[in-house]
This record gives structure tokens, C-alpha cells and sequence, in this order.
């Protein structure tokens, strides 16, 4: 999936993903729709972020998922728009400021709405990982 973007229609793959039995009751629309994300409407640029990316990266993007952050940010065009886009975060922001920002919004972007989330050590490198390997 990380090799290049897939060449069927967004909604073959939506119904393909819903029918697959490992997947059918487990993955909410909302994942759904990340996963044809993921492997449709990736730019090149996108799929070299994936093919470059630490591999801790990959387990930060299940993170991201569990977490539900798409409820508030946008990433790669899906998710809501309450909280910034993602997509570039590493660019605008130093490691060290995502990092404390993930426990204490408010104190770094005082409009925020986000709530503080005590992440154990290990789960914040990987979504750190994660959002800051995502291209622009």
C-alpha cells in the first residue's frame, strides 16, 4: 500500500474495505474513509513520506487512529476542521513543541479546544513520529 497510490475508484475501495471479514464491524466509516485516503489520493510526495518514514511512524498512525484525532484535524483531506491540518505540522513546529503541546494545548495555542493527552513515552514518540513525517 505504500508503494504507490491505488488506481480503482475511492468508492470500490470504501465497499472493498466494509466487505473484507477482518475488517467488516472493526474499522468505522471514519477509518474507512482514512484507509481509501491513504491508498487513492496520496501525491507522490506523499507516498515517499510513507516510504521514508520511520517505522515507528507506522505505529503512531494507529495511535492517531485509536485516538480519533481526525474528530477535530484534517489529514490528507479527511477528518474535520475544529483543529489545524496536520499535514505539515513537522514543518511549522519543532518536535519538542508538538510533544508539550499534546500535553498542555492551551498553554501553546490558547485558543485550543484540544484537551491535554497523557501519552505513555513510547506512544508519544510514535504519533510524534507519525505527524511530523506527514508532507505538506
Amino acid at each position: 500500500m505504500t508503494a504507490a497510490p491505488s488506481k480503482r475508484p475511492a468508492e470500490w475501495l470504501r465497499e472493498h474495505f466494509k466487505s473484507n471479514p477482518k475488517a467488516s464491524g472493526v474499522l468505522k466509516d471514519a477509518q474507512v474513509d482514512m484507509l481509501v485516503t491513504f491508498v487513492a489520493k496520496r501525491s507522490e510526495k506523499a507516498v515517499d513520506a510513507w516510504q521514508n518514514a520511520p517505522p515507528s511512524a507506522v505505529e503512531g498512525a494507529l495511535i492517531y487512529q485509536a485516538n480519533e484525532c481526525a474528530t477535530c484535524h484534517k489529514l490528507n483531506g479527511v477528518g474535520d476542521e475544529l483543529g489545524p491540518s496536520l499535514n505539515g505540522v513537522g514543518e511549522r513546529h519543532e518536535r519538542a513543541w508538538i510533544e508539550q503541546h499534546f500535553a498542555d494545548p492551551a498553554k501553546f495555542s490558547p485558543e485550543s479546544m484540544m484537551p491535554a493527552t497523557k501519552f505513555k513515552p513510547e506512544d508519544l514518540k510514535f504519533i510524534t513520529d507519525y505527524i511530523t513525517s506527514i508532507p505538506k
